[in-house]
């Protein structure tokens, strides 16, 4: 489910890359399975919290270079 939503037939973007990782890495299979969609809820909250400031970062200075270059 978590490879068809983020990585299968989607677009490449390095955040769902990273977001597919994140989550698929964070799990513990071993333990109890009703904490597993918590968990990787709030994984996935804290990932996106963390990736929205680089991209924003990342298009400023983007721009600024594109704007230097002319």
């Amino acid at each position: 489910m978590l490879y068809r939503a983020l990585v299968e037939d989607q677009p490449r973007m390095l955040g769902r890359s990273v977001l597919y990782f994140m989550l698929l890495t964070s799990v513990s299979y071993e333990g109890f399975y009703g904490a597993i969609i918590p968990y990787m809820v709030k994984v996935g909250v804290i990932a996106v919290i963390g990736i929205i400031p680089v991209v924003y970062a990342a298009s400023r200075i983007e721009k600024s270079s594109l704007r230097s270059s002319l």
